[in-house]
Formats: C-alpha cells, sequence, structure tokens
C-alpha cells in the first residue's frame, strides 16, 4: 500500500477514535487508540489528549514533554490505565487527582501500584496538588533523574 494512502488511513483511524473519546466508552476508545497506534514512533500528539485530562493531569502532560520524556498518557496495563507510561521501560507515573485522597482511594492506590508491580512496571505517584501548586517541573526532574539512576 501506498505511505501517503497508509498516512492518511492511519490518521482517519486517529480522528474517529478521537471522536469516540466523548463517548461513555472512553476506557475501550483509549484500548481502541493504542491498537492502531505504532508506539515505536513516539509521536503522540495527533491526539488532542488534554480533552480528556483533568487540570492536574494536563500540567504535568506539559511537564514531561517540556523535559523530553516519551510517556504516553493514559496508557492501558492490563485491566489498568496508567496516567502516563512509558511502556518501552515500563516506568508509570500516576497522578493522583486533587479529590482522590479519602482512606478508599489510598487503599485502591496501593493494590493498583502491586499490581503494576507484578506486571514489571516501575510506579511513581505525583499528588494533583503539586501539579497545580507549581511543583510538577520538580517532581518530573526527580521522577527522570530516578529513571536515570535506575531506581
Amino acid at each position: 500500500m501506498d505511505e501517503r494512502v497508509k498516512s492518511a488511513t492511519y490518521y482517519r483511524q486517529l480522528v474517529e477514535i478521537e471522536d469516540r473519546l466523548n463517548i461513555l466508552d472512553r476506557r475501550q476508545a483509549i484500548r481502541d487508540l493504542y491498537s492502531v497506534l505504532d508506539l515505536s514512533e513516539y509521536d503522540p500528539s495527533p491526539i488532542e489528549w488534554p480533552k480528556i485530562m483533568t487540570k492536574a493531569e494536563v500540567v504535568l502532560w506539559n511537564e514531561i514533554r517540556a523535559q523530553g520524556l516519551r510517556f504516553w498518557p493514559q496508557y492501558p496495563a492490563g485491566h489498568l490505565f496508567i496516567t502516563f507510561a512509558d511502556p518501552k521501560n515500563k516506568v508509570a507515573i500516576e497522578c493522583d487527582g486533587l479529590g482522590y485522597h479519602g482512606k478508599r482511594q489510598l487503599e485502591y492506590e496501593r493494590w493498583k501500584d502491586g499490581r503494576l508491580k507484578d506486571l514489571g512496571w516501575r510506579v511513581f505517584r505525583v499528588p494533583g496538588r503539586d501539579c497545580t501548586q507549581g511543583k510538577a517541573r520538580e517532581r518530573i526532574s526527580q521522577i527522570a533523574e530516578a529513571i536515570k539512576e535506575g531506581r
């Protein structure tokens, strides 16, 4: 197939899937999206990710991009979704929402971290309040350093 046709077909698929992100089956739409993306070519820009992100996630995403890290948003891992993932190196960054700090949520986050670790992922957590209080750059820098050092 001609490369231009493949590229146009690929882009059309992305647009169709992006349209689905606005409907109730968001998780399935994201799974569908990742099934057609070529993750060996890092370019998450055809998708307008901030449309489906919280304010804290947008701040964190902008900082991840500014620091040149290769992460994908809302990446499926098993039946879970990782806020930001580097699937090649199995590194996960979880952005906790501002309202998610009750006892039940903390238990779920511990369980999710354990499950992701069982699947071979390294997990880093960034509280949403850090993103909205100007600490995103510092947190992402710390995570980048930890990744370089293999921690």
